[in-house]
């Protein structure tokens, strides 16, 4: 499962270089919440395959 940080990763390096990414300007601070919901999405669906298919969640549980 990929964190807030991991997708901001991602997120920051689609970004030009000639963009100021540091920690502090505007587009970090624009997509720093962003990240966040959607790992938090990511949570949910999860839960939502775990509830409605457990036999993807056992397999989930055993390759991890």
């Amino acid at each position: 499962m990929r964190t807030a940080a991991q997708i901001m990763a991602d997120m920051l390096a689609r970004v030009p270089n000639d963009v100021d990414k540091r920690d502090g300007s505007l587009i970090y601070h624009a997509i720093g919440p962003v990240s966040e919901q959607l790992e938090e999405v990511r949570l949910h669906i999860d839960n939502v395959q775990d509830t409605m298919m457990p036999i993807l969640r056992a397999a989930r549980i055993r390759i991890a």
